[in-house]
């Protein structure tokens, strides 16, 4: 999971949020940060998209699975949540 083309720093231990992370730039931020140490929370507005990222950023680290699925999102909110530890 290592990008040569780009220098990420100072995001050890931070926790970063990243709307729309379930897929293009989003998924490719949370990656990039998830690779320098950050601790990520994605949102996406598809219950199925945001588990597929959810699989996806679990596989590539290199610590082994670090997502968990927060509780059931409330039947009005269009808004879905990934913790990735």
């Amino acid at each position: 999971m290592t990008n040569s083309n780009s220098d990420v720093t100072g995001f050890h231990d931070r926790v970063v949020l990243i709307t729309g992370g379930t897929s293009g730039m989003g998924l490719a931020t949370a990656r990039l940060l998830l690779e320098a140490g950050a601790q990520i929370v994605i949102t996406g507005r598809d219950d199925a998209r945001l588990d597929r990222a959810a699989e996806q950023l679990d596989k590539a680290s290199d610590q082994g699975p670090v997502c968990s699925r927060s509780g059931p999102t409330p039947p009005a909110s269009p808004i879905s949540t990934a913790w990735l530890p």
